[in-house]
């Protein structure tokens, strides 16, 4: 039996699992609340949450960087916020922190010989078919951000609502320091081991190896149509490190990218929950 949403327990852990084939998966579409799991490759499984409503809006939330200290797995971002929608709402958790407990980020891309977001895009197709959704909105901050744009492409007639994503992983600095590379090296060695110079070093340019998969830049080259509001902060070193290549790649051709500019304190930080309602209500609001 599924969980009412009334019922959910923070975190979202008390609703039942349901195992799924990962290829041709096989959804619960009756109200509440449940969460899918799927074996994957490497010994990982891929998870997510659902809280269904019915025939409405679905709206998908992706993760970004997580304290393993603080949270443990899966981990379903903004449960508590999207759940207070009159929308369906799906959280996916990303496999690819299962190969490490030191790794904290690592984008949704999968790994060698699987495009994760691609799988993604599939289930969400299916849930959204399945449950007559007339609107599918993708969701995401900073790394989950990145997980929404690449994954949107997927899904037909979607909206990706993003706040201050990366778009090149290979270029993205913790803390906009040229020497902030913890996080490219963590996902190295956990994620592409096989990439890592004979030193342990990064290669330069690395995400040219891994392909479109780590650049939002690559694979929006052959995108169109695709919409996506973007919500970008100037205080935020992603403005001019991700935000302003990726507008240069995508609307010169005139897609439909919206960007929204917003005011934050400096630095790199998540949304306000008062910025994250009104991009979402925005979304909902589209022809």
């Amino acid at each position: 039996m599924k969980v009412p949403v009334e019922l959910l327990a923070e975190g979202g852990l008390n609703a039942p699992r349901f195992k799924v084939d990962a290829e041709t998966p096989v959804f619960d579409y009756s109200p509440g609340c449940a969460i899918f799991e799927a074996e994957l490759s490497r010994g990982t499984k891929l998870e997510c949450l659902t809280v269904i409503r019915g025939d409405a809006p679905t709206i998908v939330s992706f993760h970004g960087a997580l304290l393993r200290k603080k949270y443990n797995l899966p981990r379903f971002e903004r449960l508590k916020t999207l759940a207070g929608f009159e929308c369906n709402a799906v959280f996916f958790s990303d496999p690819a922190l299962h190969l490490s407990k030191r790794l904290e980020l690592a984008w949704f891309t999968g790994w060698k010989d699987l495009d994760l977001h691609q799988l993604i895009g599939n289930w969400i197709n299916s849930l959204s078919n399945g449950l007559n959704s007339n609107r599918v909105i993708l969701s995401g901050s900073s790394g989950g951000g990145f997980a929404a744009l690449q994954t949107a492409p997927y899904i037909d007639d979607s909206i990706a609502v993003v706040f201050n994503p990366q778009t090149q992983l290979d270029r993205y600095l913790v803390g906009g320091r040229s020497d902030g590379l913890k996080a490219q090296r963590d996902y190295l060695r956990s994620v592409y081991p096989e990439l890592l110079a004979p030193d342990g070093g990064i290669p330069e340019n690395w995400g040219r190896l891994v392909g479109c998969k780590a650049s939002a830049l690559d694979r929006y080259e052959k995108v169109r149509g695709q919409r996506i509001h973007y919500w970008t902060s100037p205080n935020d070193f992603h403005h001019e490190d991700h935000f302003k290549p990726f507008n240069q790649v995508y609307s010169q051709n005139e897609n439909p990218l919206i960007p929204f500019i917003y005011e934050t304190r400096p630095g790199h930080r998540p949304p306000s929950l008062t910025t994250f309602n009104e991009a979402i209500e925005t979304a909902l609001r589209c022809d």
